[in-house]
């Protein structure tokens, strides 16, 4: 059986992190404009500090625009 989302993965396989961690660094601009729509929906400051959480959990890139616009908010803020 397949996972609707993907042709290619079967339903109960796992990725590795380092496998994850690429994913989300090939959808940047998504995951950047997300961090943007979380800033206004929560308040810039709680918005910003959740996507730096996210970031922290996911080992995200330290360049990596989801830090960058988080990081951005949060200097804005203080």
């Amino acid at each position: 059986m397949k996972a609707s989302g993907d042709p290619g993965r079967q339903i109960g396989t796992t990725r590795s992190a380092k496998e994850i961690a690429e994913e989300i660094s090939e959808h940047s601009d998504v995951l950047a404009r997300a961090t943007q729509q979380a800033a206004k929906a929560l308040g810039l400051f709680e918005g910003a500090n959740a996507a730096m959480k996210a970031a922290r959990k996911l080992d995200v890139p330290f360049d990596h625009p989801v830090r960058d616009y988080a990081d951005e908010a949060l200097w804005m803020e203080a």
